[in-house]
Order: structure tokens, then C-alpha cells, then sequence
């Protein structure tokens, strides 16, 4: 039987007009694994077939839970493909539930280069057409009907995009502020309003702390112990973590470590924020028979390096310390004079000591000290505690990096400090934390005032003392015992122009 044109024409065009409508993807609504797997045609991992890469049960999870909760919460292990799932998760909300998702994270990169990348990646390779603008970080299928990303410098950003079927989805959770929450719980307040929060869980305080300890969440646990890749011992999904990594991570980092806890086991650091220098390890350091046994076998050639933290006037101490090989000797302490006669003392201590190198910290009055030391020829380096540090990818800057090695020669034992009150208060006094980038970070001293606690001057001086050990490249001034006899002050001058030129580099914490 020969169909009539112009019936087959109206049945194509009903199915173009099919083909064309989101509305038929609410066949979906409350499952968002059939979507993956039927229109965005994402395979799913079967431990039958486990050489076959697709979603992993952990991320098939993080989609059942979102679908099926108004406030779900998940702390991940690094690289076990949250912001994947996070995107599927997007793309299913916005044509199966057609409603409104906004989306977030710590930094305007993430949403953009990462989650937003995967969706526009998702979208393009569909296996079934969806209608609609894919743009740069927004999915729009009509006026009130799209997906957005938003960046946290803009809470006002968030304000009016109320909706009855609203997703807000926040991406490396741990490292948006506390602002940014209150606009959010300010935004979801319909019954069929949802929340996802996803991240690593660096810091035990803040709102995704919280909503593991209290609230109506639905908890997610993703860690890389957990991840086909790292079950099998091979990379089955292409990109993702690795069990040569999470090997790797315990040698270097330590099992207790909070790097190795949040960013492989996916937990809060069982240490939390606290002292990056715990007071037993302090005490066990300054316990006297060791300390005087050190002192006694202690040989020539052992390192000797003298470190001044500065201060000029005020309520503020310079206290200058000497280290020999892995020993503190008992620090002095002055006040109330300037920066002349401080370096005086200085000079006066290194030739003294007959230190190998002097090591001063040249942010603010410090540097008045190092350029007239380097003009003596004094084998000088300045310590500029904000600048990048040696090994970026795991401290925020110098004085994190130096904090943390003295954190772990006190750890191991490699450090013995005379029994000094001050030296005591100061080193446990600071406290730490692990950022959304897995870096550390040290308490600054103006955060330290906020909550009453005195600039730990003792302290920075011997994390001075110690940190010479670390890669030389993080000092910026060197000179050699004494300057060239025919050269005078210009040759000084030359190296200060060498260490101001850095001073812009300045990253504070």
C-alpha cells in the first residue's frame, strides 16, 4: 500500500517535531542513570566486564541520591570523576526535570574548564540530539527553562533565580564561602528545590563540614580506594585516579596525613584545624636529656646557620636563634631598638658563631637589615615568607612550605630545641589547614591577632633556621663571606635591585 505524500509528509513532520521537543525527555525524570545511559550514551561499569570503562558505582550513586534527595552531600577522593558525574547530573536535571540548574564552585576555572567543559563535551556527543544553545557556561532550552554557571566573587549573582524545579549544584564545596551559602540556602527553598555539594574534604569547619554532622543531608562517601582503576591496578577509565598515584601519595605524603586523607581516602583530616606544630611533638623535642646529649655530639662540619625574625619599636620582639646541624641553641631576644643596631647584633653573632650563612626575613623592616648586611659582606639570604614556595603543587607559599618542614623534622624526631617558654607558645601556636587545591596553608599572623594569639616571633625565627635545607632557589639574596675589595656599596645596591624586583610576587595568605 502506497501511503499518500502528503499523510507521510504530516507523519515526518510530527516526527521532526518529536524529535525537536525537550518535553519528551520527562519520560526521565526520576532516573538519571537511564538518561546517561540512553540519550547522553554513557556506558555504565560492570564488574563482569570490568576492562569496559563506564560510570563507576560510586557516581552512579551521586546521581540516585540527587534524584532522589532534597540536599545531598558527597566527600570525594581526587580524581574519581565527581565533576563528570556532576555534569550528567546537570544535563539530566535541565531536560528531564526541565527546570533550572545553577551550578558554582571555589574558582571561576573550575566551572568553566572543568564542569562546564564536561557538559558542553556531554551535550555535543549525545547519543540523542538535545535541543536547545550549548553557550561558553549556560544551557538554555527556553527563557526559564536552562543551566547556568555562576562565579562565587558574585553573591549577588544568585539572588531572584528562584524556581519550582531548582538544582544547585556546588562543585570543590569545601572552598566557597560562607556568603555564597546563605545566598544558596536562601535560593532552594521550594519542596522540589535540590542541593548538591561535592568536594574534597580539606577543612573540618565551614557549611560542608557541617552538613556531615547535622541536617537532613544525604551523605556520599567517594574514595579513590573505591575506583575501578585502583581495584583492578589498571587504568580502565582513561584520566582518572590511579593506583600507581595513590601509592605514590601514601610514600610521600604519609597514610595519616591530612593531604593523604582528604585527597585519597576522601575523609576530613583526623586532625582538623589545629596547631601545625602539636604541642607533644614540641614538648618531646625540648625534653633536656635528649637535648643535652644532642649538644654534646654535636661534631664539626654539622650545619650552622643563624636566622633573625625582625622588629623595629612597638610590642614586637626580633629574636635571633642559632641552629647547629639538627640542634636549636637558646634564642636572644631585644626590643625597642632600630634596625642599625640590630644588625649590629647580628654581625656581632656571626662572628661569634662562625655561621655558614645568616638567614633574615626581608618583608617590611627585615629588608633594611639584609641590603646593610649584604653591603658588610655578610653571607646573607632573606626569607620572604609570601613568595611562591619551592614545591607550589602542595604549599601556598614559603612560609607554609618552611612551617611544614619544621612540622616534620619534629614529627621524625630531627629536631632538638632548648626548653624555652616563648619558643614553646610560638610553635604551637599557628594552625593549619588543607585548601580545595591540596595545598597547605599556615594561620598569617593577622588572623592569629584577630583571635588574640601574639606574632609567633620565636617561631618564625627557628622555621627560618630550618627551612635553609629546602631548595636555595627560595631565597632571593646571596653573597659570598665578603664583596670583591675593589668593589664598594653599588655591588650591594646591585643585589637589593635583584631582591626588590620579586617583591611584587607577593602572594599573602
Amino acid at each position: 500500500m502506497t501511503l499518500d505524500p502528503a499523510v507521510l509528509a504530516g507523519i515526518l513532520g510530527k516526527l521532526e517535531q518529536v524529535k525537536g521537543d525537550p518535553e519528551r525527555f520527562g519520560v526521565y525524570e526520576d532516573d538519571p542513570l537511564g538518561f546517561a545511559l540512553d540519550i547522553l550514551g554513557v556506558p555504565q561499569w560492570d564488574e563482569k566486564n570490568p576492562l569496559v570503562p563506564g560510570l563507576t558505582p560510586d557516581q552512579v550513586a551521586l546521581l540516585t541520591a540527587a534524584a532522589e534527595n532534597r540536599l545531598t552531600v558527597a566527600r570525594s577522593g581526587h580524581g574519581v570523576g565527581k565533576s563528570f558525574a556532576l555534569a550528567i547530573l546537570v544535563i539530566w536535571w535541565t531536560y528531564a526535570r526541565r527546570g533550572l540548574v545553577v551550578t558554582t564552585a571555589t574558582t571561576w576555572n573550575q566551572i568553566e574548564k572543568v564542569l562546564w567543559r564536561e557538559i558542553a563535551s556531554l551535550v555535543l556527543k549525545a547519543k540523542v540530539p538535545l535541543p536547545g544553545e550549548m553557550l561558553q557556561t549556560e544551557l538554555r532550552v527556553r527563557p526559564d527553562w536552562y543551566a547556568v554557571g555562576l562565579s562565587t566573587s558574585e553573591p549577588t549573582a544568585f539572588h531572584g533565580r528562584h524556581h519550582a524545579r531548582l538544582l544547585v549544584v556546588v562543585d570543590e564545596a569545601p572552598g566557597v564561602s560562607e556568603e555564597i551559602y546563605h545566598a544558596i540556602y536562601s535560593l532552594a527553598t521550594g519542596e522540589r528545590n535540590a542541593i548538591v555539594l561535592v568536594g574534597n574534604p580539606t577543612e573540618s569547619a565551614g557549611s560542608f563540614y557541617d552538613a556531615f554532622q547535622k541536617g537532613n543531608w544525604k551523605r556520599l562517601h567517594l574514595s579513590c580506594l573505591t575506583h575501578p582503576n585502583v581495584l583492578l591496578g589498571k587504568e580502565v577509565i582513561p584520566g582518572a585516579v590511579t593506583r600507581v598515584w595513590v601509592e605514590e601519595s601514601k610514600a610521600r605524603y604519609g597514610e595519616h596525613s591530612p593531604i593523604y586523607q582528604s585527597r585519597v581516602l576522601g575523609e576530613f583530616p583526623s586532625t582538623g584545624t589545629q596547631s601545625v606544630c602539636p604541642t607533644p611533638w614540641v614538648d618531646r623535642a625540648m625534653e633536656q636529656s635528649a637535648y643535652q646529649g644532642a649538644l654534646k655530639s654535636l661534631t664539626e662540619g654539622k650545619t650552622r646557620i643563624l636566622a633573625c625574625d625582625v622588629a623595629r619599636y612597638g610590642d614586637n620582639r626580633t629574636v635571633l636563634i642559632e641552629r647547629r646541624g639538627d640542634v636549636l641553641l637558646e634564642p636572644e631576644m631585644w626590643g625597642g631598638v632600630d634596625t642599625m643596631e640590630t644588625t649590629g647584633r647580628i654581625v656581632r653573632a656571626w662572628k661569634r658563631s662562625g655561621a655558614d650563612a645568616v638567614v633574615v626575613d626581608e618583608v617590611g623592616l627585615g629588608a633594611g637589615v639584609l641590603d646593610r648586611l649584604l653591603e658588610l659582606g655578610v653571607p646573607v639570604v632573606g626569607f620572604h615568607s609570601g613568595k611562591r614556595a619551592a614545591t607550589p603543587s602542595l604549599y601556598q607559599n614559603r612560609r607554609a612550605e618552611a612551617w611544614w618542614h619544621m612540622r616534620e623534622r619534629l614529627e621524625q624526631g630531627r629536631v632538638f630545641l632548648p626548653q624555652n617558654d616563648a619558643l614553646r607558645r610560638d610553635l604551637t601556636s599557628p594552625t593549619y589547614k588543607v585548601r580545595s587545591t591540596g595545598q597547605i596553608a599556615v594561620e598569617m599572623k593577622e588572623e592569629m591577632r584577630r583571635r588574640g594569639v601574639d606574632s609567633p616571633d620565636y617561631a618564625d625565627a627557628a622555621i627560618m633556621a630550618f627551612a635553609y635545607d629546602l631548595d636555595p632557589d627560595i631565597f632571593d639574596s646571596a653573597t659570598p663571606a665578603a664583596p670583591p675589595p675593589h668593589q664598594d656599596p653599588p655591588y650591594a645596591t646591585v643585589l637589593t635591585e635583584t631582591w626588590r624586583d620579586g617583591v611584587s610576587d607577593y602572594q599573602g595568605y
